[in-house]
This record gives structure tokens, C-alpha cells and sequence, in this order.
């Protein structure tokens, strides 16, 4: 299929990139009006960073950020680079690291937190986020996600636009080999 962006040829790429700040800027200003305090989930990356650094301009007070590891588990841990945004844009940072027994609890009360089956594993970050929020008396939270599937920064999405040419093929290969390159 082929997306079609009616007047797509009436811009240039610099200007659709200004379009494109501006909409994110007045998206997060909108965002950022409420009577309740407000604050931000961060991992460092390039979509929670933006988030913060767009929530840091447009405030005269300190932004509340969180972020959270799991303990033993360095591989996945960016709270490193939470602290240099958090550092960067002096907001008020809350860090949460999570040990073997708070995520048992979690997995023992999965269930009635949830109330639903679910299968989406950022579901354990966010809950021990809102918690950590929750106790801080923040009740507004902005997040990074959907930025990285918007704006393909996700590495697989890497791979299939430089394999395009190959998907055709891919299509009668078995899911567990096409899931070793993505």
C-alpha cells in the first residue's frame, strides 16, 4: 500500500520537521494544564528525553521525572542515562530499584492489579512507575510511548526497511528464524 499525504509535495523536508516540533511542543504545552501535581516517566531515551526537555521550557517549576531498574539485571538498566536528562533539565528525579521480592509481590497480585489477561511486559516498569508517582503525589504522568514506533526507533524496524526489498521472501520463511533478525 502506499500512504497517501495529500499535498505531500507542498513542503520541504526542513519545513516538515518544523510543522512536526511545533505540533510535539504545543501537544506537551496542552498537556501540561492541570491543577494537580505533574511529572514525567523517563528512561533516557530519545522519546521520554524529548517529553522532558519540551516539559522543562514551557515550566517555571521543576519537573518530577521517574525512572526504574530492576535489581541484577544491569543489561536493561538505563537509569544512567534517566540521570543525565534528569541532571540536564534539573528535574526532580525519583528512582525506584526493584528487587526480587517486590517483583514476586507484583506477580502474586497480577491478577487484581490488572484485572484483564495481559501479555505486554512493559506492563511491570509501569506499575512500579505509577506506584512510585503515586507515593510522590504526583497525579499526571506524560510518557514516552509510541514515539519509537511513530519514528521506527526500534531496531527491527531498522532491518525491514533496509531488507524491504526482501520481504516478499520472508513471507514463506518459519517465524523463528525471521525472529532471530529482528
Amino acid at each position: 500500500w502506499n500512504l497517501e499525504v495529500p499535498g505531500k509535495n507542498d513542503l520541504s523536508e526542513q519545513r516538515y520537521i518544523i510543522k512536526l516540533r511545533n505540533e510535539f511542543e504545543k501537544s506537551i504545552k496542552y498537556r501540561m494544564v492541570s491543577d494537580v501535581p505533574i511529572g514525567a516517566f523517563i528512561s533516557g531515551g530519545v522519546d521520554s528525553s524529548a517529553v522532558v526537555a519540551n516539559m522543562s521550557s514551557g515550566s517555571c517549576k521543576s519537573i518530577n521525572t521517574f525512572s526504574v531498574a530492576f535489581e541484577d539485571c544491569e543489561d536493561f538498566n538505563e537509569l544512567h542515562y534517566a540521570r543525565e536528562i534528569a541532571n540536564l533539565f534539573k528535574t526532580n528525579h525519583h528512582e525506584l530499584i526493584v528487587g526480587p521480592d517486590d517483583f514476586n509481590e507484583f506477580i502474586y497480585n497480577i491478577a487484581e492489579i490488572f484485572d484483564d489477561p495481559l501479555s505486554d511486559p512493559t506492563s511491570i516498569p509501569i506499575y512500579f512507575l505509577t506506584r512510585l508517582a503515586k507515593e510522590k503525589g504526583v497525579k499526571v504522568i506524560l510518557t514516552g510511548d509510541g514515539p519509537d514506533e511513530l519514528f521506527l526507533g526500534y531496531r527491527k524496524w531498522l532491518f525491514l526497511i533496509k531488507n524491504k526489498k526482501y520481504y516478499d521472501y520472508s513471507k514463506i520463511l518459519p517465524k523463528n528464524i525471521l525472529l532471530h533478525f529482528l
